[in-house]
C-alpha cells in the first residue's frame, strides 16, 4: 500500500490527505472570472440617441453614459456609495438618483445634471426617501419620505428647483408602505399604491392640490393583492395587476372614476393588447 501524503493548512485546522498543492497562479487565472460586473439600462437620453447604464468601473455601481453603440461609456456619477433608484426628468436633461451613506440604509435624493456631472442633494440627510416619481414637466417630484416622524412612509412632493420647499401631500396612518406610482398628464392627480403585505394591497388617487385620497382598486375588508402600473395615455383609467377575481395575477384597466367597467385581459390573448371582458364594480372593489 502506497503511503499517504498528508499535509496541514490553515494553522492545523485543516488535514489534507493525497491532495497536492494548488499553484498560487492558478487562483490569479480564475480571479478574471470571478471578479465581473453587470451593466443595467436605465433610460435613453432626452435625445434618444444615447443610453444611461448602471455598472460599475471600481467596487461600487454608478451611472455612465454610451454615447453611441460600441462607444466606451463615460462615467456620470462619482463616490464611495453605490447608487440606487434612477429616474430622468421627462422633459429633459435632469436625473434624479439615490444613495444612502455607509450603507445605513436611509436613502436620500441627489439630483444630477448630465453635462456637469456634479450631483446636489435635494433631501434632509437623515430621513428615508425613495421612490421618486416625476411629473410630465420634468419639475415636480413625488416621492416616499419618513422626513416627518422617522418611521411613517408619508409622500411628499417637491419642485427641484425650490428643494426646501418641500412640502407633505400624504401623512401614512400606520407603517404599511405608501409610494407613488405616477402622475396623470395635466399634474394635478397621483396614483399611489398601498402595500401592507403580499395578500393587502391597494390602489389610491391622490389630489396634489388638495390631498383628498380615493381608494380606487382594493377593498378594507377583503384584502387582495393589487399592484398599480399607471395612468393610460388619455388618463381616463389606470392599468394594474390583480388576483381579485380569484385567478392568478391578471393585467386589468379601470376607469379614474371608478363608477364605469372594469376590463381584465383574456388568460389566453397574448400581450397587453389582448381583447379585455368587462366585469362590474363594487365600491370601488372588482368583482
Amino acid at each position: 500500500m502506497a503511503d499517504v501524503q498528508q499535509r496541514m493548512v490553515n494553522n492545523g485546522q485543516l488535514v489534507l490527505q493525497d491532495i497536492p498543492e494548488i499553484p498560487q497562479h492558478l487562483a490569479q487565472t480564475l480571479n478574471r472570472y470571478h471578479n465581473t460586473r453587470s451593466t443595467g439600462f436605465i433610460g435613453w437620453t432626452a435625445d434618444s440617441r444615447s443610453i444611461y447604464i448602471r455598472t460599475r468601473l471600481d467596487s461600487v455601481n454608478q451611472i455612465h453614459r454610451v454615447a453611441t453603440p460600441g462607444r466606451a461609456h463615460s462615467q456620470l456619477t462619482f463616490g464611495k456609495e453605490p447608487v440606487g433608484e434612477v429616474v430622468r426628468a421627462p422633459n429633459g436633461k435632469h436625473i434624479a438618483f439615490t444613495r444612502d451613506r455607509g450603507g445605513n440604509g436611509f436613502d436620500q435624493i441627489f439630483l444630477i445634471n448630465p453635462g456637469q456631472s456634479e450631483a446636489t442633494l435635494l433631501t434632509d440627510g437623515r430621513s428615508l426617501n425613495n421612490r421618486m416619481v416625476w411629473d410630465n414637466s420634468g419639475t415636480l417630484l413625488a416621492y416616499r419620505s419618513t422626513r416627518r416622524n422617522g418611521r411613517s412612509n408619508d409622500i411628499w412632493i417637491m419642485d427641484v428647483a425650490a428643494p426646501q420647499q418641500a412640502r407633505l401631500l400624504l401623512k401614512a396612518g400606520d407603517g404599511a408602505l405608501w409610494k407613488p406610482v405616477d402622475f396623470s398628464n395635466d399634474g394635478k392627480t397621483l396614483l399611489i399604491q398601498y402595500y401592507a403585505g403580499i395578500t393587502d394591497s391597494r390602489i389610491y388617487l391622490l389630489s396634489v392640490e388638495t390631498g383628498a385620497l380615493t381608494l380606487l382598486v382594493g377593498s378594507l375588508e377583503l384584502p387582495t393583492s393589487n399592484v398599480a402600473s399607471g395612468f393610460d395615455r388619455d388618463d381616463k383609467g389606470v392599468l394594474f395587476v390583480s388576483n381579485q377575481r380569484g385567478h392568478s395575477a391578471e393585467v386589468g384597466w379601470i376607469p379614474v372614476s371608478g363608477k364605469g367597467p372594469v376590463k381584465y385581459a383574456k388568460e389566453k390573448s397574448p400581450g397587453i393588447s389582448a381583447s379585455l371582458s368587462s366585469v362590474p364594480i363594487v365600491n370601488g372593489a372588482l368583482s
